[in-house]
Formats: C-alpha cells, sequence, structure tokens
C-alpha cells in the first residue's frame, strides 16, 4: 500500500512569499475550515490572480518586455477606471503565466482553469441557469488551495525563456564569472532562485546541446562559460542533470563531425562520469580522435583529455613516442599535470643559456600551479645546480614569477627556496634574488 500524507494547510501558508497573498489564501484556509467552500474558491482565485500580477510587476522591475507592457496597460486600465479593459486583462493572465512567463505547465494551467471556472460559478451563480446553488465539495477546494500555494504562490517569477535569454547575455559577458565557485554562487542568486524546478531539464538539454552542436555563433565563443554553467546546474540539480545527460548526450555526439565531436571533451574534462554516459560508438570516435592528427585549434582540449582515464594513457603513449624537442613543444600547448616530471626532466636537461630559458618559459611557468611541493623542490636543485640555467639572462626573473605562481606551497617549500638563494647569490647577482628573499 502507498503511503499518503495530506499536505499541512498551515504549514503550506506560511511558504507563501507575498504577504498580501498570504493574507488572501490564509482566509481561504480558514472559510475551508468553516464550510464556507464557495467563499473558499472565491479567495483562493483571488489570491492567485493578486500573485500573479505582482510576479508580472517584478518582472517588469527586471525589464522583461512582456510583463513592462502588461504593467502599462494594467495602470492605464486602473488610472482610467476602465472596468471592460480590467476585465479583460483578468482573463488574460493564466494565459500569460503559461506563455511567455512560464510560471506554470500546461497541466497547471488546465487546473487553474478549472478553479477559475468554479470560482465564477461561486461568484455569479444566477450565470449558470440551474436553481440549485453551486457549491463545490471541500475535497475540490483543498486541492485548489494545495495547488495554488505550490504551483504558484510559493515560487518566485519565472524566466523561461526570458531567463535564457538572460542568462545567454550573462555568458557573452567579460565579467562572467571565471572560478567554479563564483560561476555556481553567481548562477544560484541570479537564476536557480527564479526558475521552477520543472524547467531544469530543458535547461540541462539546452546547455549540453550547445556544447556538443554548438548551434549558437556567439556562445560558441565562450565554451568553457557554457560547460562550466553545466556542470553548476549539475550540482544543484544532480538528478534532472544526470538524467537529461545520459538520455541525450548519445543522441547528440551520434549526429556531430569530428569537429564537433571534440567539443564532448569540455563536459568530460568537468565531469569524468560523463564518459560513461555517452555510448560505445561514441568513446571510440573519441579514442581515434586524440590519437589521430591534432590540429592547432584542437589543442586546447588535450588538457582536458587528460582527465580521462582512457584517454589519458593513450595521450601518455603518444607522448612518449616524441623526442624531447617535440615534448617541449607539446608541454607548452598542454600544460597537462600527469607531464609535469618529464616536464621537469628536460627542464633539469638543458644545454645552453637559451634553451634553459625557453624551457622554464615552456615547462616550468605553464605547469607552475600544478607542481606538487616535492616536484618545486626538484625544479629549485636542478635549477642552481645547472649554471646554463641560474645564469641565463632571464631565469632569475622568470624563477621570481615561478615563485609568486607557486604561492599555494610556499609553506611547505620556503626552506627550499631559502636554501636555492643562498646557492645561487654567491654564483650570480640579481636583483631578482633578492626580490624572492625579502619575500621569503
Amino acid at each position: 500500500m502507498i503511503p499518503y500524507t495530506l499536505t499541512d494547510l498551515d504549514e503550506l501558508v506560511l511558504t507563501v512569499r507575498n504577504s498580501n497573498t498570504k493574507e488572501y489564501i490564509n482566509e481561504a484556509v480558514h472559510a475551508y475550515r468553516s464550510g464556507l467552500n464557495r467563499a473558499a474558491v472565491i479567495l483562493t482565485w483571488t489570491a492567485v490572480a493578486y500573485d500573479l500580477i505582482g510576479k508580472y510587476r517584478e518582472l517588469s522591475d527586471q525589464s522583461e518586455s512582456a510583463a513592462v507592457q502588461f504593467v502599462k496597460d494594467l495602470d492605464n486600465a486602473i488610472s482610467s477606471n476602465n472596468v471592460a479593459q480590467l476585465q479583460a486583462i483578468e482573463n488574460r493572465l493564466l494565459d500569460l503565466a503559461r506563455d511567455p512567463f512560464e510560471i506554470v505547465t500546461d497541466a497547471e494551467k488546465n487546473a487553474f482553469e478549472r478553479l477559475k471556472a468554479d470560482r465564477n460559478l461561486c461568484a455569479h451563480p444566477a450565470f449558470t441557469g440551474e436553481s440549485v446553488l453551486f457549491n463545490p465539495l471541500p475535497e475540490q477546494v483543498r486541492a485548489h488551495i494545495v495547488l495554488a500555494v505550490k504551483a504558484i504562490l510559493q515560487q518566485a517569477p519565472v524566466q523561461g525563456k526570458a531567463a535564457f535569454a538572460r542568462l545567454k547575455a550573462d555568458l557573452l559577458q567579460a565579467s562572467f564569472p571565471r572560478s567554479q565557485e563564483q560561476i555556481r554562487t553567481f548562477l544560484s542568486k541570479r537564476y536557480f532562485t527564479r526558475l521552477k524546478k520543472s524547467l531544469i531539464p530543458n535547461l540541462v538539454t539546452i546547455l549540453a546541446k550547445e556544447i556538443v552542436l554548438q548551434k549558437d555563433p556567439e556562445l560558441a565563443t565562450v565554451p568553457d562559460n557554457v560547460a562550466q554553467t553545466l556542470v553548476a546546474v549539475g550540482e544543484a540539480y544532480p538528478t534532472e542533470y544526470e538524467s537529461q545527460l545520459k538520455e541525450g548526450l548519445p543522441r547528440y555526439a551520434a549526429g556531430v563531425d569530428d569537429e564537433k565531436l571534440w567539443h564532448i571533451l569540455l563536459l568530460l574534462g568537468n565531469d569524468l562520469r560523463v564518459w560513461q554516459w555517452i555510448d560505445e560508438p561514441t568513446r571510440i570516435r573519441v579514442r581515434n580522435l586524440v590519437q589521430g592528427k591534432i590540429k592547432a585549434d584542437q589543442v586546447s582540449y588535450l588538457p582536458l583529455a587528460f582527465k580521462v582515464p582512457d584517454l589519458a594513457a593513450l595521450l601518455r603513449d603518444k607522448f612518449e613516442q616524441f623526442d624531447d624537442e617535440k615534448k617541449e613543444k607539446f608541454i607548452a600547448a598542454v600544460p597537462a599535470a600527469e607531464l609535469a616530471d618529464e616536464a621537469i626532466r628536460i627542464f633539469a636537461d638543458s644545454g645552453g643559456w637559451r634553451t634553459a630559458e625557453a624551457r622554464t618559459k615552456n615547462l616550468i611557468i605553464p605547469l607552475a600551479q600544478t607542481f606538487s611541493p616535492d616536484q618545486i623542490r626538484r625544479i629549485l636543485i636542478a635549477a642552481a645546480s645547472n649554471g646554463e640555467i641560474w645564469n641565463a639572462a632571464e631565469v632569475p626573473e622568470l624563477m621570481r614569477n615561478f615563485f609568486r605562481l607557486t604561492s599555494q606551497s610556499r609553506d611547505a617549500t620556503r626552506e627550499d627556496w631559502r636554501g636555492f638563494i643562498e646557492k645561487v647569490k654567491p654564483l650570480r647577482e640579481s636583483e631578482h634574488w633578492d626580490a624572492i628573499e625579502t619575500l621569503l
């Protein structure tokens, strides 16, 4: 037997956002409990109508064009006391709630049409043509109250299509957050509190399609923003995220050419589960991509590929076939943490001043923030032991930059840096050694 619990109406009323709306629906609950079913229905519709108008005003304040026009029409009708226009506006409330504002679903709109019809029967009994007054069942009244609160009164204004348009505008801005933590906070405050949960699957689908298919030429210029936004949606709504990606990704990937298939690495690099969610034919294609000839505009995807164990193994095998010159070029283009040890080895073997400078720039600086304390120690030992490194003209300044970039390991490597400075200062005077020593 399936357990069933009635909604507690008192607790439900407390979730209503607007204080005036809360007063209307609270009166409806009191009328229902007193057996005044017709009054309860009228008050419930009044609460819904009042709350929808309030939501449209909120959206108007946010410059939603359809809401701006609605509020303008409403205020003109109020100021001119145009009763016919006001009635027409009330008759449009539910239509607007479905489209364009997407506050309710089709099913919810149909249910609210029934509430409105019941309200008309209760408020205008003479129009029914029947001798017996309409008296809704208590169960019907309770259902109307519960639906009103859960579907509309406790919800923030939903900005379906308008929200997606605004999100696109945000994604294109240079000011869009960079770190995943900032993106999570930004989206939570600006969008997640305003989107009804029923719209989340659609949001996941839109973002996932854009990452793989890149149909929008503007959003195609900010693929990292789109991918990180989808990850943030997944963190906030894991069930909807996983369900939509499992169902949709195999279909999206199956229909794209190799150029677009690279885009799926934007997802893989942020969520390793995606590798299991795509089908085996797609996995075969992606493996072949990373093993084949890689174009210049595809190199940026390789650090993401290194995060996927199956692909990382293929890339390492490919990398091991290179000589040191090609390895240096590869690491410079693909500064993946998995290549750090090899980068240190090549750096330590620098056989000339210009080579040392180039390898510091190509191998050490790009990977600086990925090095472990032990790897930093090995770099310092190599730089202090190889005269081709410490005596190269640009190396002191480069090492100062390296010092700055490895601040996350400062406590663990402070003594190693002191030892490095003590060793190189007698060998070569440099203001950059002094600058590092001062910061220690």
